[in-house]
């Protein structure tokens, strides 16, 4: 399992992770990272354990689709992605937008939740 370390300042500068994302909060926070020029390293090497449960939002696979769409909006809406990295990467992350909020529905259909007619995709805003 990928473990990651982060230091102090870094989490300090950039206001640790983002409380409005219910799951992959730390999914936002690496990109983050490497969008605010902070140097990323990687070790091929077990250093932690991780044990999986039945239950944890990791595991709501509709949870976390509904999550990475608040990634993917925050990152076009706040994080400028035109702006820093170019066009090509805000229609990069534009179209895997549009085939998550595509699938979406179907998701919910397979756990019984029904969607408001008048509704799309209940609190993606």
């Amino acid at each position: 399992m990928p473990t990651v370390v982060e230091r102090r300042d870094c989490v300090i500068k950039l206001g640790g992770f983002d409380e409005r994302l219910r799951s992959v909060e730390d999914y936002l926070h690496w990109i983050q990272i490497a969008l605010s020029g902070y140097a990323i390293g990687y070790i091929n090497e077990a250093l932690a354990m991780y044990r999986w449960r039945t239950g944890t939002l990791s595991r709501n696979e509709t949870n976390m689709a509904e999550a990475m769409i608040q990634v993917c909006q925050i990152l076009i809406n706040e994080w400028y992605l035109a702006e820093r990295l170019g066009l090509e990467a805000e229609i990069s992350v534009q179209q895997r937008l549009a085939l998550m909020k595509r699938d979406l529905p179907y998701m919910y259909r397979l756990e019984g939740i029904r969607l408001p007619t008048n509704s799309h995709y209940p609190s993606l805003a």
